[in-house]
């Protein structure tokens, strides 16, 4: 059997107009998933499923809060007010769901009359930690600070995602072309092991 796969994938793969039929589907596929508009519906679901994978999840949080606590502190210490601060901050994330949310909150601010730890609070984008330490920073009159703070918790947690993720893919890669080598081996080497048992 994998004798017959290795010749047919053979087979498949020396015939040019197969080639093209491939370059083709793959241009195709990578058109398709790579062209999302900003606001589109097609944005929106690959948002959520962003925000819902259990891999991707986290990673994908951390980097965007990590993006907008460091806009907003930037913001903040050069004298533009927090709601407008909150609404330029929260236009630089990618995340469409996530921008909403934070918008959402600074709206709070202004209709409301609500700390800007309140108001993140509400949403539930944020951890504990970080609403306290906002708040904290509210209190003692160094917001700006805190931010910077909860920034740079964040952005290590980015960096540590992604050392793990390339631990991960390394043996992972090398276990794949392990496995594609010993099928073509194995693919090789069963016609030569039937025919000697015959033989005998």
């Amino acid at each position: 059997v994998s004798t017959r796969i290795l010749i047919a994938v053979t087979g498949f793969m020396s015939e040019p107009h197969h080639w093209l039929w491939f370059l083709v589907g793959f241009v195709f596929i990578v058109a398709i998933c790579g062209r999302v508009n900003p606001g589109s519906k097609r944005k929106f679901i690959v948002d959520v499923i962003k925000l819902h994978l259990p891999v991707l999840r986290n990673f994908v949080r951390n980097a965007e809060i990590a993006k907008f606590a460091r806009s907003l502190g930037l913001l903040l210490k050069n004298g533009i007010p927090v709601y407008e601060s909150m609404e330029l901050a929260a236009d630089t994330l990618d995340n469409d769901i996530l921008r909403k949310n934070l918008k959402q909150a600074g709206k709070e601010i202004v209709n409301r009359g609500l700390t800007l730890s309140a108001s993140l609070k509400g949403i539930g984008v944020f951890r504990g930690f970080t609403i306290n330490m906002i708040a904290v920073g509210e209190e003692g009159g160094s917001l700006e600070e805190s931010l910077n703070e909860v920034a740079e918790v964040y952005e290590k947690e980015v960096e540590q995602a992604i050392r793990l993720m390339t631990s991960i893919l390394e043996p992972l890669l090398i276990l794949i072309v392990g496995l594609i080598v010993g099928f073509i081996v194995l693919a090789i080497l069963m016609p030569i092991l039937n025919m000697s048992v015959i033989a005998r």
